[in-house]
């Protein structure tokens, strides 16, 4: 599936001396935000790919396979999974553009993307039950609430700004107000180099030994874990 299969394609940490411009980063809205956010990805995915003169139907038949799995994740009103999208501006200036012109509010593009899904007890007696869906390999099944942060990509320009950062920073911050989160999990592929260095930067730390590749022509990845602050028992729904 070209969800599983997207490149995390990340950020060093970017120098403190240049702050980081204004990104609006939030959870999808609009069917047009998945759009973007799928055409980024599969655009990230081919970008040091050499497919020939065929790469641009390549690219447009990657983001409309992840469109579709991203639709089919993210749907309902409390879905477990959680597509995030970066564009120009400031959150105000988001909520202040009309409903009836969603185009308004990505006027700059997608710029950076991630999912964010919920992983717990309940999660787990679901895929035992009826499959489909994968528990993420070396993640420990327990019936307090973690997350998994996957698909990680940020548009070429806007590399070692800090957006990489803003992502990962606002993922950890909505699994931890809205499941009650206590971690966060990722996996990166050994030699992914500016990945690993963006999510030790935002205070990760490699659990275990690394892990073989999860499917054939995929390199060994590390398992890399965040622990998050006990949440605020008085903001809890």
């Amino acid at each position: 599936m070209p969800s599983e299969a997207a490149e995390a394609a990340a950020e060093p940490a970017p120098s403190p001396a240049a702050p980081p411009p204004a990104f609006d980063i939030r959870p999808w809205q609009f069917r047009e935000d998945l759009e973007r956010a799928a055409w980024l990805r599969a655009e990230a995915y081919y970008e040091k790919r050499s497919v020939g003169r065929f790469k641009a139907s390549f690219i447009k038949q990657f983001a409309g396979q992840e469109l579709y799995a991203l639709l089919r994740r993210t749907k309902g009103a409390q879905p477990l999974c959680v597509t995030l999208v970066a564009t120009r501006g400031s959150p105000a200036a988001a909520a202040a553009a009309p409903a009836e012109a969603p185009a308004a509010r990505g006027a700059g593009g997608c710029l950076g993307t991630l999912d964010v899904r919920l992983l717990d007890g309940a999660v787990a007696a679901f895929i035992d039950a009826y499959g489909g869906l994968r528990w993420p390999e070396g993640v420990p099944r327990g019936a307090a609430p973690a997350a998994y942060v996957s698909n990680v990509v940020v548009a070429e320009a806007q590399r070692g700004r800090g957006l990489g950062r803003g992502l990962v920073g606002a993922a950890a911050e909505l699994a931890r107000e809205r499941w009650r989160a206590g971690k966060v999990y990722c996996h990166v592929e050994v030699g992914n180099e500016p990945a690993l260095a963006l999510y030790r930067a935002c205070g990760f730390s490699q659990l275990g030994e690394e892990l073989a590749p999860e499917e054939e022509g995929l390199g060994r990845r590390r398992l890399l874990c965040l622990a998050l602050a006990e949440p605020d028992p008085t903001l809890a729904a």
